[in-house]
């Protein structure tokens, strides 16, 4: 696995590093480092003295970006996979929630009262699986089609508002291991920022930021579906965000995607614990 994190730093920032490494895409610099380089201690150096004297970043947006070799992925016994996000969210659209059945410290795990509203025309154009900034997946009649027909099992389809659309539940659950890595950013992981504070003392919600690779308790869940969540989340409650479950397939899942050429999907190799 190479593990390669990418940060846009802010153009009145960038002399500050004293590299040329960054590529100018007209507002920020795009800047890919590895753990294992000096320039990214000191990217993590300068941006924490930056928010502690100035309250303010040197970059606009971090991500970390993962790659496997052919042999890593058939080895692999679990799959995580992400996908786009799209707004605006179904409780702007309609959608009913109960939050009093929601964690009343993080708002995780709030009940949905109504089928999906969502605005006509806001789901990304050829994508068979899409999810909200609320949490709230949706995937394609042809995802549908194809999951059927793989005999693939874990969840349900529940009807939405748009036609040949329909809301992703997944009906079962995994414990992440606490090997899992949690944080702000990846030179923060002390759970909170700025005194907002991410780590749910019940335990619903971890931390802001999933870091690492995810590591998930051994079970005989994982054997026994082909799509999962985890029962902790990431993130955090403000606005129309919530904190959401992370995702988990079988290999035969990740699988029929690639085969079939379902398109949305981002996978990375989860560890069993």
């Amino acid at each position: 696995m190479k593990e390669i994190y990418e940060f846009r730093i802010f153009e009145d920032k960038y002399h500050l590093l004293s590299t040329d490494k960054g590529i100018f895409n007209g507002s920020v610099y795009i800047l890919d480092t590895v753990k294992t380089d000096p320039l990214y201690k000191k990217i993590g150096e300068i941006d924490q003295k930056l928010r502690k004297k100035y309250k303010t970043t040197l970059y606009s947006y971090w991500e970390i970006k993962r790659t496997y070799t052919k042999k890593d992925l058939n080895e692999a016994k679990l799959f995580q996979f992400d996908m786009r996000y799209f707004e605006p969210c179904g409780e702007e659209c309609g959608t009913l929630y109960d939050e009093t059945a929601a964690c009343p410290f993080c708002g995780a795990n709030r009940k949905q009262l109504n089928i999906l509203q969502l605005k006509k025309g806001s789901i990304p154009k050829k994508k068979d699986i899409a999810s909200t900034l609320g949490n709230e997946v949706i995937v394609s009649e042809r995802f549908i089609e194809t999951a059927n027909k793989w005999g693939m099992t874990g969840f349900d389809f529940l009807p939405t508002n748009i036609n040949a659309y329909y809301q992703l539940k997944i009906n079962r659950q995994i414990e992440l291991s606490s090997k899992t890595t949690v944080g702000v950013t990846p030179f923060d992981l002390s759970s909170n920022c700025e005194g907002e504070v991410y780590k749910c003392p019940h335990g619903d919600t971890l931390d802001l930021c999933q870091l690492s690779e995810a590591y998930v308790k051994n079970g005989t869940e994982i054997t026994k579906n082909d799509l999962l969540e985890s029962s902790q989340c990431i993130g955090y409650n403000v606005g129309v965000f919530r904190p959401r479950h992370l995702y988990f397939c079988s290999p035969k899942f990740q699988q029929m995607v690639i085969s079939e050429n379902l398109k949305g999907f981002k996978f990375e190799i989860a560890h069993i614990v």
